[in-house]
């Protein structure tokens, strides 16, 4: 995967917790019209009509997500390696104070 040079490189297909069983059934049984539904950005409307983003906004968002949630995984790797060595960051804390 690719890295910006900050904090630790992430492997490719860094697999997140899922919050509950449920929720991956509830991703295959969603329509679109619920999916379309549940974005503010299509229900906002204009004289009563539908706004849809221009497929331009909605590469845009999915980028900034996924970039959000590289961000996090960084977060992620950095506290792992950091709990494998909870003793050394211990004594660092408590000697700086």
């Amino acid at each position: 995967a690719e890295t910006d040079g900050k904090a630790f490189p992430q492997t490719a297909g860094v697999a997140l917790p899922v919050q509950e069983a449920a929720t991956q059934e509830d991703i295959k049984t969603e329509t679109v019209a619920d999916i379309v539904q549940s974005l503010p950005s299509f229900t906002e409307t204009q004289a009563d009509d539908l706004v849809l983003p221009s497929l331009h906004m909605a590469n845009r968002e999915l980028r900034r997500a996924k970039n959000h949630v590289q961000k996090w995984e960084r977060v992620c790797a950095a506290l792992r390696e950091l709990n494998k060595h909870r003793d050394i960051v211990r004594q660092i804390v408590d000697s700086s104070s």
